[in-house]
């Protein structure tokens, strides 16, 4: 098969000349002017992809709370073994000997220190009590104390807890976590923490109603006036 070009007035065409013998130099006729031939149609271009759909911001999300820091270690064995408890028992026996020295005082702390590392409340709850006085103390550190130490729940830390969320100090403020350590102090018998929260939750939602009240007949019961008041105008 051979392949050759012929021309066609205006049209410049490639074809297929199975059968016919070479064809004879083109006449004036079929000499057509360059110029007036058609110029190639443009092929059309193809559709623009669709632009994907705008996202719609997403409302944002409350933050989840973090779960409380509790204690999950060994409670029985030696302190060398991971028992915290133990831990804390071995620094109070170095600290309460009779002629304590500088060495047995500081190696008292680092095992309290070791116990509270592991959110074991109590010795948290120890090393706040001795170290919030100092008004060097690093404030954030003391309110991680308190944290693992309310979480026990110590009540007294709860208390000191509740006040540094209402003040920020150490930690971000935070109303709904002060409410709930109060509670958590009051029903722990900090009275005083009981009267407190009356103020505080005005318009509580039905969950914290109901803490609040038990909390309440909590301190009553135990001999709070002003709680028994805050029971009856309720």
């Amino acid at each position: 098969m051979s392949l050759s070009f012929r021309w066609i007035p205006a049209v410049f065409c490639l074809a297929a000349c199975a059968s016919s013998s070479p064809t004879p130099a083109a006449s004036e006729a079929d000499a057509a002017d360059p110029g007036s031939a058609k110029p190639a149609e443009t092929a059309a271009p193809s559709a623009e992809p669709a632009a994907p759909p705008a996202e719609t911001p997403a409302a944002d999300a409350a933050p989840a709370d973090e779960p409380a820091p509790v204690y999950k270690g060994p409670t029985t064995g030696s302190c060398e073994s991971g028992n915290a408890s133990a831990c804390v028992e071995k620094a109070e026996a170095l600290e309460e000997k009779a002629n304590a020295s500088d060495k047995d005082i500081a190696t008292a702390r680092s095992l309290f220190e070791k116990a509270c590392n592991a959110n074991f409340g109590p010795a948290c709850a120890e090393l706040y009590e001795r170290a919030r006085r100092d008004s060097n103390a690093d404030q954030a550190k003391l309110s991680s104390m308190l944290v693992v130490a309310c979480a026990t729940p110590h009540a007294s830390s709860c208390a000191s807890l509740a006040d540094r969320y209402a003040e920020g100090k150490g930690i971000a403020k935070n109303h709904v976590k002060e409410v709930a350590a109060r509670a958590v102090a009051c029903e722990g018998y900090v009275y005083g923490q009981c009267t407190i929260i009356q103020g505080l939750a005005k318009k509580p939602e039905e969950k914290d109603a109901v803490r609040i009240m038990a909390a309440w007949k909590k301190a009553c019961d135990g001999g709070d006036d002003k709680a028994c008041s805050a029971i009856k105008q309720r």
